[in-house]
């Protein structure tokens, strides 16, 4: 994963759990089954010592801003901020900076360092601070499906185009990609 800046949200892993927390909500009121799915969605990444913290940060604010912040997810977000050292993301860059080879090289490293540690104190009186009101969900209604999982859908794609996908929230097994995955040509797309 990438990081593009100091905030909570200047992460490519950051960044895909807000979309992905913004996308449930817009489908499900109930956030036992959200935070279920994006733990279950995210679980490589908790695995991970240099994403599990930045999971959490993430998670926390989407909670809180949606005024829904659960208290375990709190703590998990609090306990990487208060344990800097358990932070393997925030790490990197305090590696970083020690193995510079060059001055300015390390005073980048070392600035980011700092400026992220200062976001994430940011973060830590947020959170400990009173939660707006929880916001009304809009959950969306779609027209019914057009097609059934399982079902093979032929998109023409003229060439040197390219076709966009809604993400899906369900993956499919291996067994079945490698059935489909021998309809793929130059100039048609199956899915």
């Amino acid at each position: 994963m990438g990081a593009w800046g100091c905030s909570i949200f200047g992460d490519d892993l950051a960044a895909d759990v807000k979309d992905d927390y913004k996308e449930l909500t817009s489908f499900l009121e109930d956030d036992a089954k959200i935070k279920e799915m994006l733990l279950q969605q995210y679980k490589e990444s908790l695995s991970m010592d240099d994403e599990r913290a930045v999971f959490w940060y993430a998670f926390a604010l989407c909670q809180w801003k949606d005024g829904r912040l659960e208290e375990d997810v709190k703590e998990k977000a609090i306990y990487y901020i208060d344990h800097p050292e358990e932070d393997g993301n925030l790490q990197i860059w305090k590696r970083a900076a020690e193995e510079a080879q060059d001055a300015r090289e390390k005073r980048v490293c070392l600035k980011f360092y700092e400026k992220r540690k200062e976001v994430l104190q940011k973060l830590k009186e947020q959170l400990n601070s009173p939660m707006p009101a929880p916001k009304k969900r809009k959950i969306r209604t779609g027209k019914p499906a057009l097609y059934k999982i399982g079902d093979i859908v032929r998109v023409e794609v003229p060439k040197n185009q390219f076709a966009k996908f809604r993400k899906l929230h369900w993956r499919y097994p291996e067994e079945l990609m490698k059935k489909v995955a021998p309809l793929f040509d130059d100039k048609h797309f199956y899915m």
